[in-house]
């Protein structure tokens, strides 16, 4: 956290592209709907979750996929 502000920062030591973010730092106008929540298993909460969008144990099929075809498209160009 970063003192002046209040604000999680990330330092990343890992391979990879996907970064964890804190929904609530972001102005909500720029903010994309929500599409699913992932890794539900590792949440410290026993409070039931919101049904605002699908909840998965692990991370789906889907959202490889979805990075996949991300990484593809940047490779290409588009």
């Amino acid at each position: 956290m970063a003192s002046c502000c209040n604000s999680a920062m990330f330092l990343k030591y890992a391979l990879g592209f996907w970064v964890s973010t804190y929904r609530a730092r972001f102005n909500e106008t720029d903010l994309p709907p929500l599409e699913m929540k992932i890794q539900i298993e590792h949440r410290r909460a026993d409070s039931p979750l919101p049904n605002d969008a699908p909840c998965y144990r692990g991370i789906p099929m889907r959202l490889y996929m979805t990075g996949a075809l991300a990484r593809v498209a940047m490779l290409l160009g588009l």
